[in-house]
């Protein structure tokens, strides 16, 4: 029995299958004799019990009891590699248990986050097509990392089931892409979803599961409600923390003072000879003699130590590793443009979709450069096209790189990873920099030193992005060309991530739907829209408060959107949504709301 919050009503919890006539004549019987009401039904969908899961000698899950029930929407958060898709894919029955059982009394559906290729356009339903925009997307043997996803979603919502698993279903989404599957998910009864953003949590959960050192912890609420009550778990143990500190360090000065006490008491008084000083002792009260009270104060300090030590123990911050990478190990170029195109134009030959028609671009020596538009624009077309993964057949004036550029690529699908060999192994294998220099670079991306050794196909998929990255960071390349670094990343992780793309001293040229990795790093932007590629000197906040005093931003604009119109309402729906994670108060986040209908409803209704 379930209770439903109401003082005066009752929740039945039945197994999928129950004949529903027999429950009603039940509930009726039970009204007329007992008095209350039937708050409500809800349906036992899974169950487990006694969960253990190992990977190694390592615990990654350990659950006495886990339940879900029809209408649960719940979001399960956790640092990289603490097992929230290993607890996904117990549940969903993708693994076994090694010890205790998962009971799973309805259908799943599971939109995973990494998956073999599919053939995309096999029974996939018009309307999801219609819905998501994948037509085209489907036909194609290559997509975007943004189209695969609409395309995995379409999959995984048009299918029929009781419950739905989602592991980071925004990634590499747009922002048009993120607010449809908000309302899709408002709307379905039961789900479980991994995720690091945290506006579409707040968004589309009723109750969090946090996974920290293999145990799982329930939260009941929003993801607000969650943050609010860890903010407070994390006050109490820093005045823990404080307390800890301070009788700790009472405790050592009270043995430190009993041992200077007790040092003193062995010396002979000045003015008195060894005979008097024995006579006193001797006239003393037994048990309060000299040589029994520096006895008393040992003692008093052994014991004051004893319980200093029986304090329990807080751990000291971590401190990051401070090595300074040799760039000049990577013989950088010297000219002041590294990338450059003129008149560049392509299309996918199997399909004849045209991606970029007559345009031009540049990239910077030594500058951050993030390229943004929606999903479906070109966004890892132009990185593939500059990284020489793609048939240039449809080029005219193909793409020119400077010779000393050294390119180092990061792709969504993270190839370049050896998933046999030790994370350590990874990184040095291609290393230009010193071990020295490598520990320090995987440190600063949070790898404990006793992940070091283990495999990297044993790796999160938040885990595998860093570690991809790192080898990177210590190559011979002195161009970096990344897909998507933060996809995956907890939020320690991407400011870790920000971080190494910050500091970094080459060219670093990526795309990301990351709003505060593009406003930290940005120098410039390639912005793509109408099949063209357009230059801004600045980052993302910048390049929107220039848009709106050129008038694109007009509230109330009547008429057509176009591509341009779309791209800035985008651009500021996800600014608003960056704003309402960090509202603090009602007012500010109503208001903020308000304002981010707005924008939904043009690109609704434009």
């Amino acid at each position: 029995m379930r209770e439903s919050g109401e003082p005066d009503s009752l929740c039945f919890v039945l197994p999928c299958g129950t004949d529903r006539t027999e429950l009603l004549c039940g509930i009726m019987a039970f009204e007329d004799s007992s008095g209350f009401q039937a708050g409500g039904i809800f349906l036992l969908l899974l169950e487990g019990r006694n969960l253990k899961k190992f990977y190694g000698d390592r615990l990654i899950v350990k659950a006495e009891e886990l339940s879900v029930y029809t209408g649960d929407k719940i979001g399960i958060v956790g640092a990289n590699g603490s097992g929230k898709t290993t607890l996904l894919r117990l549940l969903a029955g993708d693994l076994e248990p090694d010890e205790g059982s998962v009971v799973r009394k309805g259908a799943v559906s599971f939109c995973r986050q990494e998956c073999e290729t599919e053939d995309w356009a096999e029974g996939l339903p018009g309307e999801a097509e219609k819905l998501w925009k994948v037509r085209e997307a489907a036909k194609q043997t290559e997509v975007s990392g943004g189209e695969e996803m609409r395309l995995k979603l379409s999959r995984a919502l048009c299918r029929p089931s009781h419950i739905l698993f989602l592991d980071e279903p925004t990634a590499n989404l747009d922002i048009e892409g993120i607010r449809m599957l908000t309302e899709l998910l408002g709307k379905a009864e039961t789900f479980l979803c991994i995720s690091h953003d945290r506006a579409f949590l707040d968004q589309i959960c009723s109750s969090v599961w946090e996974i920290e050192e293999g145990e799982i912890r329930k939260y009941s609420g929003s993801y607000s409600d969650y943050a609010q009550s860890r903010q407070e778990e994390r006050r109490r143990k820093e005045l823990e923390y404080l307390e800890y500190q301070k009788e700790k360090s009472r405790l050592e000065q009270v043995a430190e003072e009993k041992r200077k006490k007790a040092q003193r008491m062995v010396k002979v008084p000045r003015g008195m000879d060894p005979k008097e000083a024995r006579m006193r002792n001797f006239l003393c009260i037994v048990g309060r003699n000299y040589g029994g009270k520096q006895k008393s104060m040992h003692q008093a300090a052994v014991n004051a130590e004893k319980r200093a030590a029986h304090l329990e123990v807080r751990e000291k911050p971590r401190e990051p590793l401070k090595i300074r990478l040799c760039f000049e190990r990577t013989d950088p170029p010297e000219n002041k443009r590294v990338i450059q195109s003129s008149h560049l134009s392509f299309s996918y030959e199997a399909t004849g979709k045209v991606i970029f028609s007559d345009t031009s671009f540049s990239v910077t020596n030594g500058r951050k450069t993030a390229v943004i538009g929606p999903n479906g624009c070109g966004k890892t077309t132009l990185l593939r096209l500059i990284g020489g993964a793609k048939t240039l057949q449809d080029m005219e004036n193909p793409i020119r790189i400077v010779p000393k550029a050294r390119l180092g690529i990061l792709t969504q699908n993270l190839a370049e990873l050896n998933r046999r060999r030790s994370v350590l192994d990874n990184v040095l294998e291609n290393s230009v920099q010193t071990e020295a220099a490598v520990r320090a670079v995987l440190d600063g991306l949070l790898f404990s030193s006793g992940s070091l050794n283990q495999p990297a196909g044993l790796l999160s998929g938040g885990e595998k992005v860093k570690l991809a990255l790192a080898m990177l960071l210590v190559s011979a390349s002195n161009v970096l060309l990344l897909d998507e670094p933060t996809n995956y990343l907890d939020l320690p992780s991407m400011e870790a991530v920000q971080e190494q793309i910050r500091s970094y001293e080459g060219t670093v040229l990526y795309v990301s739907h990351d709003r505060e990795l593009v406003n930290r790093t940005a120098d410039d932007l390639l912005v793509i829209r109408d099949r063209k590629i357009y230059k801004f000197h600045g980052n993302l906040e910048q390049f929107e408060e220039s848009e709106k005093r050129r008038g694109n931003l007009k509230p109330g604009q009547a008429g057509k959107l176009t591509e341009e119109d779309r791209l800035l309402l985008e651009l500021e729906q996800a600014r608003l949504a960056g704003q309402l994670a960090r509202a603090k108060s009602p007012e500010e986040k109503e208001e903020l709301e308000r304002r981010f209908w707005e924008v939904t409803e043009k690109l609704r209704n434009p």
